[in-house]
């Protein structure tokens, strides 16, 4: 909506050579839906047949969960070892890893999956005819997605 004004144009593009599709065949180009702004990000998967295995995050927002500390000191005393053997404290780093990994699933339930589920219903609302209604829950969904 911009001066009482609905614009439902999508004017942005991509350009590829056939040497360029040659190199990158499994490539796709995709349009998500506009969340923070009125422009949909335009996202280029190169190789969409590999897939990764996904590294560990600490997410600073753990720590103002209460139970966090005890998930941390889990992994810690798990296993008793004396000194400071540098493979010692690697073990205890793994072991919280693996503790706070275990929690976070239980207690924070998968909030990628929920704003996967959002996304998908707002690029449908985006792209059918907008009332003032189906605005209003559009503007509902962006606040929920930016929270989660």
């Amino acid at each position: 909506m911009r001066n009482g004004f609905i614009t439902r144009e999508k004017i942005d593009r991509t350009l590829a050579n056939w040497e360029w599709r040659a190199l990158y065949q499994h490539a796709s180009l995709i349009a998500l839906p506009a969340i923070s702004y009125d422009h949909c990000p335009i996202v280029l998967n190169l190789n969409q047949i590999q897939r990764r295995e996904k590294n560990f995050k600490f997410e600073a927002f753990w720590v103002d969960h209460d139970e966090c500390e005890n998930a941390v000191r889990k992994g810690w005393d798990k296993e008793n070892i004396h000194g400071c053997d540098w493979e010692g404290i690697t073990r205890k780093i793994e072991n919280c890893k693996e503790e706070l990994k275990k929690w976070s699933k239980k207690t924070f339930k998968r909030a990628d999956k929920e704003i996967y589920k959002l996304k998908d219903e707002l690029k449908k609302l985006q792209d059918s005819n907008l009332t003032q209604e189906k605005q209003e829950r559009i503007q509902l969904i962006k606040e929920n997605i930016i929270v989660l």
